[in-house]
This record gives C-alpha cells, sequence and structure tokens, in this order.
C-alpha cells in the first residue's frame, strides 16, 4: 500500500471498524464509540478483522480486513501487517490475524444458531471453527440469552420444533447482565436475546447455522447442517469477575485467546509475555502508552499491542474497566 511502512512499526495500532446492518440491530453501538444515527439497525461493529471472505460484507461475500487509522502505519491493513512481520505483530508466525473483535447490538433476538464441530469442518473445506465469546456491556432488566438444550431434551427433536414455531421452550434460558461473561464453543446451540450489547471474541469464521429465526422468513435456515454440528452436551453458564473490585480476572482460557477483566484506578503495566495483545474498553476512560505512543482508551474502543512491544502501560484517567485478551493460548 503506498505510503504505508515496509516493517511492523513500534507503535500501538487502533482501526476503523467497519459497521453491519443487521435485521436485529439496533442503534445502541452510538454509546459504545462507534459511528451510528438514531433509527440505524447496526447490528455488528467488527473492531479487529482479517477475513477474506465472509456473508457479512453482501452477496456472495467479500472480505472484511481492518485499517489502521492512526499512527506511522496508518492506511495499513492487518493483513498486510501479518504479512510483513508476523512473528513482531503476533509473536509467531502466522498468515493472517488469528481472531475477530466485534461489538453485538441484539435489539431484537439473534437467530438461533451453531458453528460447525470439529468433525464437520474437517470434512468441509468451507466450513471453519467458530469458538467464540461473549463479555455483556449492556443487558436491559429481565435479558437473557440461550445457551445449549435444556435437559432432557432429545437432538431429534429440533427440526420439527423449529419448524412449528415451538423451538424456544427446548432452549435454556440465561438471564444475563453487564459483566457476565459466556464462553461458547464450537457445536454450542445458542441465541442473543432482545436488549444485550456485548463484546465478542471469536476465532476468524463467518461460518453460521441458523436453526430458528424467531418467525423472520428472509434469511435462509441450515437445519441439516446444524444437526450435525450440535453438541447437546454444550451447556455454557456465566462467570464473572467480583462486582465493584479493583483487579484482575481471567474469564476464558482457550487454545486461541484468554479473556481478563481489569479494573484499575491507578496506571498497571500489561507484561505482553511474547504475544499480541488487545484491550478493549469496557467502561471509564484512560489511554495505553508504550513508550511515547498513546492510544486512547474509551467505551468500545479497542487497541492492538503488538507482542514487539514487550510491556505496555494502562493509564485510567478515571476508574476504568477493560477486556484484556490475549492472541494465542
Amino acid at each position: 500500500m503506498p505510503g504505508a511502512p515496509s516493517s511492523l512499526p513500534s507503535s500501538l495500532l487502533t482501526f476503523a471498524p467497519l459497521l453491519h446492518t443487521k435485521v436485529w440491530g439496533g442503534d445502541a453501538l452510538a454509546r459504545w464509540g462507534q459511528a451510528v444515527r438514531p433509527g440505524d439497525r447496526i447490528g455488528e461493529a467488527w473492531l479487529l478483522s482479517d477475513l477474506a471472505a465472509t456473508s457479512a460484507t453482501g452477496a456472495g461475500g467479500g472480505a472484511a480486513v481492518s485499517v489502521v487509522d492512526r499512527g506511522p502505519a496508518s492506511g495499513a491493513t492487518l493483513h498486510d501487517l501479518v504479512a510483513r512481520d508476523a512473528r513482531s505483530l503476533l509473536g509467531a508466525p502466522g498468515a493472517a490475524f488469528p481472531l475477530l473483535v466485534k461489538l453485538l447490538d441484539a435489539r431484537e433476538h439473534l437467530s438461533v444458531q451453531t458453528h460447525p464441530s470439529a468433525a464437520y469442518a474437517a470434512a468441509h473445506a468451507d466450513a471453519h471453527l467458530k469458538t467464540e465469546s461473549w463479555f455483556v456491556l449492556e443487558a436491559q432488566p429481565d435479558a437473557a440469552i440461550y445457551a445449549g438444550l435444556r435437559e432432557g431434551v432429545d437432538l431429534a427433536d429440533l427440526p420439527a420444533a423449529a419448524r412449528e414455531d415451538r423451538l424456544a421452550p427446548l432452549l435454556r434460558r440465561v438471564p444475563v447482565r453487564a459483566g457476565d461473561c459466556v464462553h461458547l464453543p464450537s457445536g454450542t446451540i445458542h441465541a442473543l436475546g432482545p436488549g444485550i450489547v456485548v463484546a465478542e471474541v471469536q476465532t476468524p469464521s463467518d461460518t453460521t447455522f441458523r436453526v430458528y429465526d424467531w418467525g423472520r422468513t428472509d434469511r435462509a435456515l441450515h437445519v441439516d447442517a446444524a444437526m450435525a454440528c450440535i453438541d447437546p452436551a454444550l451447556r455454557p453458564e456465566p462467570v464473572r469477575a467480583p462486582d465493584g473490585q479493583a483487579g484482575r480476572w481471567p474469564l476464558v482460557e482457550t487454545d486461541a485467546y484468554t479473556i481478563e477483566l481489569l479494573r484499575a484506578d491507578a496506571p498497571v503495566t500489561l507484561d505482553l509475555a511474547g504475544r499480541a495483545w488487545c484491550v478493549l474498553c469496557a467502561g471509564g476512560s484512560g489511554a495505553l502508552r508504550a513508550g511515547d505512543d498513546r492510544a486512547a482508551l474509551a467505551p468500545g474502543g479497542l487497541v492492538l499491542a503488538p507482542a514487539r512491544l514487550g510491556s505496555v502501560e494502562i493509564a485510567p484517567a478515571d476508574a476504568v474497566s477493560a477486556l484484556l485478551v490475549r492472541v494465542g493460548a
């Protein structure tokens, strides 16, 4: 790309969000730093993405790759940076950035869906595993997610229940509130209920199999594929850090990423330990610092700290809450 550096700069990285309209979306992401107008139906803001193809970009799919919006690498794509120097960025070799980070605004129910199991992905070259984790940023009173099947439900009953508009009672309805984190391994049947805003960290896949769409008829269902992937034993429960306490708490640990919640009212040093880290502000404000470089932290904003920086400082302006996402195990 003209004007972009030939090697990875020693700086913090921020990216222009990619906004996607969804039938179930709303305008709540305006409260999370996104360029959303009243009455919009923006369901997703992709904060960090390196997908060569995705259904979210319209008919036939297309690329969805984040572009740096500040500093010496401004104008370069995330894919460019990985290609130039994956080890400096990620701390390990790689051909593409191995995570996708989003904000989701569920004004209405998301479809009941699942993602490919390992066995299904191995047998279908166009299907990719998608393990994801939701951190609840906002939840209206009585808000809930759906995660897994209720005890005693027979998987074979799902296709008829979906056709006959009686699927919801077969699903585990799990109440959630702001601060809850739910990990959803590939193969979990799940959906966001209405009135919830989440930050989602996931492996980089856009393969989704819809089982049921709450009476909406304008989107395809993929019941047969979903049935081949759903694991009825998966029944995730929310985890949360102690309410109101400053500190750093582990929330999710996978082979692809870890998630911790940091609450701080004084500067904190984050040792990158040879990996890239994403810092996503979940409340309050402040800055991420690396030497003389400084990137603002505001609700819904994400900063990527390349592995080569070694360590960074999180400097609250007031009490700040942030998701610390380590890229890789």
